[in-house]
């Protein structure tokens, strides 16, 4: 069992633990939404190169502080960075080249799992990262994927099949930074423990993760529990 960095923080809390150069930090960040306030006074900084998960009950603000570094939270108090360059409307579309995200709730309507793998692909910013037939193959097995599931239906493969497929092609957008929400809630425990190890040998991809899966929380680097109630930090 990895000894990960396990901090519980209240919402007035200034947490930065990283010793390491910054390459995602919030500062004081609060988002409202109508009535509600999912994000109160959140500071946060991680590392270069770390991989940190976020946890907490359902409704603490986990998957909106991704949706914010994504650029998809419009307005916020507060100071958001990425590679130290601050989150603005301006800035949102150029700091997305470092990053590349996942969501929990992903619906992408293609009729092959091929078309699915290449989808990412075919947004204009992405068209220079095409990757090759060799590295595509050599991801499935990494993951316990047929290359031949490449000319199946998307409608004839299981959720966890898909969810292995779309985590290929975040993986292969080799960006500097993921965002992954909930990335083994499909998955077997053979499946996640090979994401688990791919991700963790990537010394040089900062991950900032969502989860409820113990065997994940475990082997990630720090655990960051978002509790409004209570305060408490150790390892």
């Amino acid at each position: 069992m990895n000894v990960n960095r396990v901090v519980s923080i209240s919402p007035h809390v200034n947490l930065n633990l990283s010793m390491k150069e910054p390459v995602i930090e919030y500062k004081d960040v609060t988002v409202h939404y109508d009535r509600e306030e999912p994000v109160k006074n959140f500071s946060l900084s991680v590392g270069k190169g770390e991989k940190t998960v976020l946890t907490g009950p359902s409704g603490a603000g986990k998957s909106t502080l991704l949706n914010l570094l994504i650029g998809f939270v419009p307005t916020f108090e507060g100071t958001v960075k990425v590679n130290g360059i601050s989150l603005t409307p301006a800035t949102a579309s150029s700091l997305r080249k470092f990053v590349a995200w996942l969501p929990q709730d992903l619906h992408i309507e293609v009729p092959t799992v091929k078309e699915l793998i290449y989808f990412p692909f075919t947004f204009k910013n992405n068209r220079d990262l095409l990757p090759g037939k060799k590295e595509i193959e050599t991801l499935l097995n990494t993951f316990f994927l047929s290359p031949s599931i490449l000319e199946k239906s998307v409608l004839d493969i299981s959720g966890g099949e898909k969810q292995r497929i779309i985590l290929i092609s975040v993986f292969l957008l080799k960006r500097p930074i993921l965002l992954l929400d909930e990335p083994t809630s499909a998955l077997d425990p053979d499946a996640s423990e090979a994401i688990m190890d791919y991700l963790l040998k990537q010394k040089d991809i900062t991950l900032l993760s969502v989860s409820h899966d113990e065997k994940w929380i475990d082997r990630m680097e720090r655990n960051i529990v978002i509790n409004p109630n209570s305060l408490s930090h150790g390892s």
